[in-house]
């Protein structure tokens, strides 16, 4: 299965792209670390992925203030649901460290089919994006 999904950059006054990594996802959910392709979002443009449950996409770390994406999961058919995880990196946090000094979740979302919404990126953080199974009853965002 894949979905289709589009990525808005709605802060049209600032220049400076926002760079978006796809990752390939194992069968135990883990992200592989390099990055098999990168696209740049520029601001006031959308670009629109696809993400399967073995390719997912990271909004590398946000350096720019007031980050205010659209996201709208594009297949309104689709069985499966659009992941967003905001993350905030262990490495640069200090108290907020994971036990483990790793990166510490933020915020999660998911985005039922045919669903759009905003979210904005906090100074510091990623965003990771990748189809999930719909929770029971298919309550999700949107």
């Amino acid at each position: 299965m894949s979905i289709r999904f589009s990525l808005s950059f709605l802060s049209a006054d600032i220049d400076t792209p926002l760079r978006i990594d796809a990752h390939h996802i194992a069968s135990d959910g883990s992200w592989f670390e390099h990055p098999i392709r990168s696209h740049d979002l520029r601001a006031g443009h959308t670009l629109r992925l696809l993400a399967h449950v073995a390719l997912g996409f990271v909004l590398q770390r946000c350096k720019l203030a007031d980050v205010c994406l659209a996201v709208s999961h594009d297949d309104a058919q689709a069985a499966h649901g659009l992941e967003l995880v905001v993350m905030r990196p262990g490495a640069e946090v200090g108290a907020e460290l994971g036990a483990d000094g790793e990166a510490v979740e933020c915020e999660r979302l998911v985005f039922a089919p045919g669903a759009s919404g905003q979210i904005a990126l906090p100074l510091g953080t990623q965003l990771q994006l990748r189809e999930v199974r719909m929770p029971e009853g298919g309550a999700g965002h949107g």
